[in-house]
């Protein structure tokens, strides 16, 4: 496995936004808000990738159902015969 190399980033955000941050690392019991910062985008990444498989499901249930020709070879019931 290839160890990260981890880069500091900056970002600006309401004051709020570090109170919070903050309270989560301590409710968590995490040891930095990196740590908390990490898991969060991490969880989000998963998350997104989650919803694109699923619109893709959704998009192919669709072409499913209107379109005639898969529509046919999804009902196919001809005997196969195993050789």
């Amino acid at each position: 496995m290839t160890k990260s190399i981890n880069t500091k980033i900056t970002f600006s955000a309401p004051q709020e936004f570090k109170e919070t941050l903050t309270t989560l690392k301590e409710e968590y019991n995490l040891k930095s808000v990196s740590a908390l910062l990490q898991e969060a985008i991490k969880s989000y990444k998963q998350q997104k990738e989650i919803e694109r498989w699923e619109k893709g499901a959704e998009l192919m249930s669709i072409e499913y159902e209107t379109n005639e020709e898969l529509k046919e070879w999804s009902e196919f019931t001809e005997d196969i015969h195993e050789y």
